[in-house]
């Protein structure tokens, strides 16, 4: 128990149109995430696990995050899609097209810390794309277990017929 998590929502339009000759689904969302804001030095303590998933962190007078589970700093992904196709005849024949287009957009987790930071953890750091901003001081990343620091990658396809 004790677990701690700033996460996000998504919002987003759904439409579907239909034509003489065919249907379009577009379906165009984005991620609004957490923000915590602190002016003076922060120290936070979790029992559990901390996970922050498109969140915005700022702990202006810099502060510590100890936690006894993982401390998980990920990005949120919205994904839009559009499928639209039509199909008709005219004086030359009959045709048919369909399009598939699906694009992701990534929302990333922001620690900035105005002075010195340190985040420790009982278990592992993972970092994914995400961001640590340290404005001056010292910043100390410390895990019993693993620290891993790795990119996030958005997903686009684009499938015309």
């Amino acid at each position: 128990g004790g677990n701690y998590e700033l996460g996000s929502v998504q919002t987003g339009e759904n439409k579907v149109v239909e034509r003489a000759n065919g249907v379009s689904h577009t379906n165009l969302n984005q991620t609004t995430g957490s923000a915590l804001k602190v002016g003076g030095a922060t120290q936070i303590g979790v029992a559990g696990d901390l996970t922050a998933t498109g969140a915005s962190l700022d702990l202006n007078g810099g502060g510590v995050l100890a936690v006894n589970g993982n401390v998980t700093l990920q990005a949120a992904r919205a994904t839009s899609t559009v499928d639209s196709n039509s199909a008709g005849a005219d004086g030359h024949g009959t045709y048919s097209e369909s399009l598939h287009r699906s694009d992701d957009t990534l929302t990333n987790t922001v620690l900035n810390a105005g002075n010195s930071l340190v985040v420790a953890s009982g278990k592992d750091i993972n970092v994914t794309g995400s961001t640590i901003n340290l404005d001056h001081g010292t910043a100390a990343l410390a895990a019993t277990g693993n620290v891993n620091i790795a990119a996030a990658t958005e997903t686009h396809v684009e499938n015309t017929q």
